[in-house]
């Protein structure tokens, strides 16, 4: 396969848009994996939490959007300490994961956590 035709069937995703954590939180984007295949990335990026705030983002699937979300086994992502900024990456195979995925926080320490973003990026079946 030419990158041209990997190019062509990659796609990035917003899973979280960017917006302060300041409280434990679901995320309000659900993903269809479905149209996917094979590992898929997460990443984080997130700005520093404030003196004493730790911020926990893992990652819930569910068999329907809206349903129960239930932590995917792997899914979280290192906790983020006070006063430091976050840039981490999780690789997860979809295959094996329920279809509708999204981002939960757990903020422990106070409310001043910054901004977090959540991508997902996979390779669409043909």
């Amino acid at each position: 396969m030419t990158i041209a035709a990997f190019a062509g069937r990659f796609d990035w995703l917003t899973l979280f848009a960017p917006a302060v954590v300041a409280a434990n939180t679901d995320g309000t984007i659900a993903i269809d994996t479905r149209p996917y295949e094979g590992v898929a990335k997460f990443r984080i990026a997130a700005a520093a939490a404030g003196t004493g705030v730790t911020r926990n983002a893992r990652l819930q699937h569910s068999d329907t959007q809206g349903g129960t979300y239930t932590d995917v086994p792997g899914g979280a992502f290192p906790v983020s300490g006070a006063n430091a900024a976050q840039d981490a990456e999780l690789q997860l195979d979809v295959n094996v994961m329920k279809p509708w995925v999204r981002v939960a926080f757990a903020v422990s320490g106070g409310t001043a956590t910054g901004a977090v973003y959540v991508g997902f990026g996979a390779q669409r079946k043909y």
